[in-house]
């Protein structure tokens, strides 16, 4: 099999050496691929890696038309410049291997459809979670089985980022300096700390697991760039982690009836009781310190899968770098040559482009433990009063503190004398929260120079039973 790389940065690279080294021992089964050509907007990088002059291709389009390569590999990234490349690659009857997560939250339902229609493959393995192999997990290794929640820690940069806020004792902007120092993060880091990143993971993953449509501008999505160092400092205390979670799950009928007796509206019930929706939702989330996931460190990643019989299974590795997502690559390429990927993508009924859409919700039916915060008017009462306002909202309390906050920056930037008062609820649904938390936040309690930090709702999830 002749392949092409369209892209030569440190993914790019690492997958051009593995396939020019595979005469080595633990590369034998890269033997039957050839890299033929590559293509690249900087073709000196090329030779000073080592690698021939001749692989060097001056333009996509000369890839495109070659009869001999086989498969593209496209590793150049967005969703533009990608988007035509493989749909040219597709159309000139190519296999199509991409890392690109956003080119298939926006376009895969069109780019699978293509490639079906021509009988071809589009393996995307190294789209998600970096070297866990997690697209062969839902497609393969679970295909027989009933999925119905997947959550993890799906982006690298921002567990690297939380890491740091955590073991240093730092800022999240000294933290997010120290990452792209230290390459975890782009100049424009947007997409990794906005949450998109790890949103279009979920998207991919969740189409795979429950088999539909999942719309990615659907998804709600808050990223690590509201967390600050004293709620990681708060989390430690009440024995949490904060991690950011993407988080997917099917509702049945049960549920929704629940919701609709928990007096959840029906622009969100529908009262269609017995429809199934699925709910996702990209945001910062409290770990309990026992929950597998909580110590997770640096750029790697873990995926949690709850399926009907094989009940909770995790999967956890380096979810970012050039090796582990060059491990993705490689393995799609010899899953393509060995035919392997070409029957489960052709002839299996899993694929989100011949589903159906589900009804798509956001947060509004989780129903868990909650880490509120307040940034308040040092006074008396003000604990007796949210208390109040929660309860009217239906949200009891299970674990409250409250302190001065002279030792945070909060106290330097108000006129006021400032508290931060940290309540965990019992069990509630985020419609609740949500309406609670309006009402609260119109009230003289808290330190109005302040508004857009005085509060904070992360969910808790549970340790997995």
């Amino acid at each position: 099999m002749n392949i092409a790389l369209l892209g030569f940065g440190t993914v790019g690279k690492e997958v051009a050496l593995s396939l020019q080294n595979s005469s080595l021992h633990y590369h034998s089964h890269l033997n039957t691929i050839t890299l033929k050509r590559i293509y690249t907007r900087t073709p000196a990088k090329i030779q000073e890696a080592g690698l021939a002059s001749n692989l060097i291709a001056d333009s996509v389009q000369s890839i495109v038309d070659d009869p001999q390569i086989d498969c593209v590999v496209e590793l150049i990234g967005g969703t533009d410049d990608a988007l035509f490349m493989v749909r040219d690659s597709l159309e000139a009857g190519k296999h199509v291997i991409t890392a690109n997560k956003a080119l298939l939250a926006h376009h895969g339902m069109e780019l699978w459809q293509r490639a079906r229609n021509k009988s071809l493959v589009l393996g995307f393995e190294a789209s998600c979670a970096g070297g866990i192999p997690i697209i062969k997990t839902l497609t393969e290794g679970l295909a027989g089985d009933y999925i119905h929640k997947i959550y993890g820690v799906l982006n690298g940069t921002c567990n690297f980022i939380l890491s740091q806020m955590e073991n240093q004792g730092i800022s999240f902007k000294e933290a997010l300096a120290l990452a792209q120092s230290e390459g975890y993060a782009e100049a424009d880091s947007s997409l990794d700390i906005g949450g998109l990143d790890a949103g279009h993971k979920l998207c991919i993953m969740s189409g795979l697991s429950y088999n539909s449509i999942i719309h990615f501008k659907d998804i709600p999505i808050k990223g690590i760039d509201t967390c600050d160092s004293f709620d990681i400092s708060f989390a430690r205390r009440l024995d949490y982690r904060i991690k950011l979670i993407a988080y997917s799950q099917i509702l049945h009928k049960d549920d929704i009836s629940d919701a609709i007796d928990a007096d959840i509206p029906e622009e969100y019930t529908n009262t269609h009781a017995h429809r199934t929706r699925t709910m996702l939702w990209v945001h910062p989330a409290m770990l309990p310190d026992r929950h597998p996931m909580a110590h997770l460190q640096g750029s790697y990643n873990a995926v949690s899968v709850f399926s009907h019989k094989a009940g909770h299974t995790l999967y956890y590795g380096k979810g970012a770098g050039a090796s582990p997502t060059a491990s993705a690559v490689l393995s799609d390429l010899v899953s393509l040559n060995r035919e392997c990927s070409h029957h489960v993508f052709t002839q299996s009924h899993l694929w989100p482009d011949i589903n159906t859409v589900q009804n798509q919700v956001g947060m509004e039916f989780l129903r868990c433990k909650w880490y509120l915060r307040f940034v308040v008017r040092d006074e008396l009462g003000v604990l007796a009063k949210i208390a109040e306002l929660l309860s009217t909202h239906g949200i009891s309390i299970a674990r409250a503190l409250q302190e001065e906050s002279k030792n945070t920056p909060l106290n330097a930037q108000s006129t006021d004398t400032t508290a931060i008062l940290i309540i965990i609820t019992h069990d509630s649904y985020y419609y609740h929260v949500q309406k609670a938390l309006a009402t609260i936040k119109q009230t003289p309690l808290l330190v109005q120079d302040l508004l857009a930090q005085t509060i904070v709702a992360y969910p808790i999830i549970p340790v997995p039973q």
